[in-house]
């Protein structure tokens, strides 16, 4: 299997932009409306100080974070018309935080202009924004949802897509799986938890047809655990239903990593630093692991530091947790789940078998996730969680030695009601 994308998870932000801005046209439509799926962004849950950090870094990310609303401010020139993702973005206006951010409020963010000021769901967003004052007080809570832009003549900004008072409670999501089978363009979709067979028509045989179970649960966050536990003792070979962890601080997993003693380990730590790909220091290139019974030595393909030191070694095997890795920020609290491999070098170190974002989850999904099982006959059954592209090779079952195309797609999505375009049924 392979993770997302990158093309797919740009092409998902473009979606999402584009649905705004099309809610922000008003002009040229006859009363009726179109429903679009717009993609769910996963947003990081950082501090506001840890988002001005990664701003002075240049770091850009989707974020989510409360702060307090200080004052509104002018916009920094740059800012007023940018392009972001191959995006040009027109600001509105622009507002400072206690967290010293400043936020700015595109003229396709239509839902925080309207919190913003106070309008109502029905205000059409034509021509200019009327004067009118906000609605927020200084040193008032709030919730914004947007992207790190960076540093601007001095400024850290930030791109809010949505503004919320107080603790701003997120909209609910749905969830489907996308199948397209071959040179297909339009998928199979499940959209329900539950037994799916699929058929699809053999590429190589006329007239014959290969068939596709798909398995659809949805889990919360210890269901989620204990079927991966049972995948990692499998893995592991150690003829266990699945493995087992005890919960520790993480001081106490700090001193177990520096002990020459395996100890599976559950904790939850704030990402410190990661320590990049190819400039692994050689110690930390490679880990004992077990694998089919038998220590080996498995090849690392990711490390992060949490702030007490704990260096989590991600394998290179496993495509799911390099993804995950991949994507964790500073000041971000994790779930790690692993077992300690003794001191490596300098370092404390822990073989990662999960990486969990307890605060983003709670976000998106209301803390459920979707465990998706996919079988194909003469193959064992492939099994993914995380929102994505898998491609996944299918032996034909009428040609031997032919393979099939399998791309499974995993996504989150809200619908949204938009203007339909004069002369343009609703859909």
């Amino acid at each position: 299997m392979k993770r997302a994308t990158k093309g797919m998870v740009v092409a998902a932000i473009l979606a999402s932009v584009a649905v705004s801005a099309a809610m922000g046209q008003a002009g040229g439509t006859s009363g009726a409306v179109t429903k679009i799926k717009v993609p769910v962004k996963r947003y990081k849950v950082l501090s506001p100080a840890d988002i001005y950090q990664a701003a002075t870094q240049g770091i850009r990310a989707d974020v989510r974070f409360r702060d307090t609303f200080s004052r509104m401010t002018a916009m920094p020139g740059p800012a007023r018309q940018f392009e972001l993702g191959g995006v040009t973005y027109l600001v509105e206006r622009a507002f400072r935080t206690q967290g010293d951010l400043v936020c700015l409020v595109p003229r396709s963010s239509t839902g925080a202009l309207r919190a913003l000021f106070g309008l109502t769901p029905d205000w059409p967003p034509t021509g200019a924004l009327p004067n009118l004052p906000v609605v927020f007080n200084e040193g008032q809570r709030i919730t914004i949802e947007g992207t790190i832009v960076g540093t601007v003549v001095g400024e850290k900004c930030v791109l809010v897509y949505s503004l919320m008072s107080g603790e701003g409670e997120p909209l609910p999501a749905q969830r489907e799986v996308q199948l397209f089978w071959g040179a297909q363009t339009e998928p199979r979709i499940v959209s329900e938890p539950g037994e799916n067979t699929l058929v699809f028509p053999c590429s190589y045989v006329e007239g014959k047809t290969g068939t596709v179970k798909v398995s659809v649960k949805a889990v919360g966050p210890e269901e989620l655990q204990a079927e991966l536990a049972i995948l990692t003792a499998a893995r592991e070979g150690l003829g266990e239903e699945r493995k087992a962890y005890g919960q520790y601080l993480p001081d106490s997993v700090y001193r177990y990593a520096g002990q020459n003693r395996p100890v599976n380990v559950d904790f939850k730590d704030n990402v410190a630093r990661q320590i990049m790909g190819r400039r692994f220091p050689g110690e930390i290139a490679v880990a004992p692991a077990v694998r089919g019974g038998v220590w080996t030595q498995v090849r690392v393909g990711y490390v992060f530091e949490t702030a007490n030191r704990i260096a989590c070694l991600v394998p290179r095997d496993s495509a799911n947790l390099l993804a995950r890795a991949a994507g964790t920020l500073p000041g971000e609290r994790v779930h790690i789940r692993g077992t300690t491999t003794g001191l490596l070098g300098a370092y404390n170190c822990v073989l990662v078998d999960y990486i969990g974002f307890p605060d983003q989850e709670q976000v998106v999904g209301q803390g459920q996730t979707w465990w998706v099982s996919v079988e194909c006959p003469q193959q064992q059954p492939m099994v993914f969680w995380d929102s994505g592209l898998y491609e996944i090779p299918v032996p034909c079952q009428n040609a031997p030695g032919r393979v099939e195309r399998l791309r499974v797609v995993l996504r989150e999505f809200r619908e949204v009601e938009v203007p339909a375009r004069a002369g343009q049924p609703a859909q």
